[in-house]
């Protein structure tokens, strides 16, 4: 392998780690109902990431499990800060969100299937910024209404400083390496 080969590898591979270019949607699967735990109600793809909370309490980036909760402004309300350990007093619901919505709210409250229904996925804003959803339902589960709860905090930022040090020493490695090799 050639040197020129190498240090072009590492300076890709430097900036793949530095930028984020890897950073893409995620689907997630929304499955349950009163007929059964696997029944597949639809799908979430939210950009750039979220997660959906299954009945173990933990959070998926492809899952989110379908709870029982009543519509209604207090038993939602009561749901998300059972779930989630929060202390909301307030929420935003869109009627109409489509089938297409953004949101930069922590939890999203999916109300899936209309009528007296009370199927709802919650979901977990991890990007901690603006989120882009397209939801596809199946028959007699489309998408009632979205409640948002609070809003996303950013994740801390990555301290490219240490990052850039890290790169300097590989490519002083990289060039002692070389110096040994030649003599």
């Amino acid at each position: 392998m050639s040197q020129k080969f190498t240090i072009g590898a590492v300076f890709a591979a430097a900036f793949l780690a530095l930028s984020s270019f890897g950073a893409s949607a995620g689907t997630v699967l929304l499955q349950g109902s009163a007929t059964g735990p696997d029944m597949l109600r639809g799908t979430l793809t939210c950009a750039p990431s979220c997660e959906g909370l299954l009945t173990s309490g933990a959070y998926s980036m492809t899952r989110a499990d379908v709870f029982t909760a009543h519509p209604s402004k207090a038993s939602e309300l009561a749901f998300v800060n059972g779930k989630t350990g929060s202390m909301f007093e307030d929420l935003v619901k869109d009627e109409d969100p489509g089938n297409s919505f953004t949101s930069a709210a922590a939890y999203i409250l999916l109300k899936i299937g209309g009528g007296n229904t009370f199927n709802v996925a919650l979901i977990k804003n991890t990007s901690g910024g603006l989120l882009s959803f397209t939801y596809e339902g199946g028959k007699r589960s489309g998408l009632s209404h979205v409640s948002e709860f609070g809003m996303a905090t950013p994740p801390a930022p990555v301290p490219l400083p240490a990052a850039g040090g890290l790169m300097a020493a590989g490519m002083i490695a990289l060039g002692l390496l070389r110096r040994r090799r030649a003599s």
